[in-house]
C-alpha cells in the first residue's frame, strides 16, 4: 500500500479534534462568537438547544457573511445566522470520504459523530489538508 493510499485510507478517528471543539448557545451575539472563535483559534462553533443537543453550527464564513449584511454584532443573536442543517460523518469514516462530503457539500469543518450520533469532534479542511501533506512529504522521501 502507497503512502497516498495509506492516507485516503485513514480513519477519522486519527484526524477528530475535540481540543477546539465548543459548545454554545444560540443566544449567544455575534461579536461574542467571534471572540470566542479568535480566543480559541478555531473556526467554528457548535449550537446546542436548551434540552436537546447540537442544533446547528456557526463559522467564521456565517459571521463574515452577518457583518456583509450589516448586522450589528452586540445585539443580533447567532441563532439568526447560524447553520441548522449541520453535515456529520461518522468517526470509523475515511479521510477520503470526509474529504468527499466537504466538497460536495461545500464546507471547511466536517462534525464527526460516534456510531450512536453523538458529537465527539470537528475535522476541518486543515486538518485534512495537513495529513495529505504529510502524506505526500513521505512519498517523497521514500522515493529519494
Amino acid at each position: 500500500m502507497t503512502t497516498s493510499t495509506t492516507a485516503t485510507a485513514t480513519p477519522l478517528r486519527d484526524l477528530v479534534r475535540d481540543q477546539g471543539l465548543r459548545v454554545v448557545t444560540r443566544s449567544m451575539c455575534l461579536r461574542d462568537a467571534a471572540a470566542t472563535m479568535a480566543e480559541d483559534g478555531i473556526g467554528v462553533l457548535l449550537v446546542a438547544g436548551t434540552s436537546t443537543g447540537m442544533i446547528g453550527i456557526i463559522s467564521e464564513r456565517d459571521i463574515i457573511t452577518a457583518i456583509a449584511n450589516d448586522a450589528d454584532l452586540e445585539s443580533e443573536r447567532i441563532g439568526d445566522f447560524m447553520s441548522d442543517e449541520v453535515v456529520t460523518i461518522e468517526l470509523d469514516a475515511s479521510l477520503a470520504s470526509a474529504t468527499s462530503v466537504m466538497v460536495q457539500a461545500l464546507i471547511r469543518h466536517l462534525v464527526v459523530v460516534d456510531r450512536d450520533g453523538e458529537v465527539v469532534g470537528i475535522v476541518s479542511s486543515r486538518d485534512i489538508l495537513a495529513k495529505w501533506a504529510a502524506s505526500v512529504a513521505d512519498t517523497m522521501e521514500v522515493s529519494t
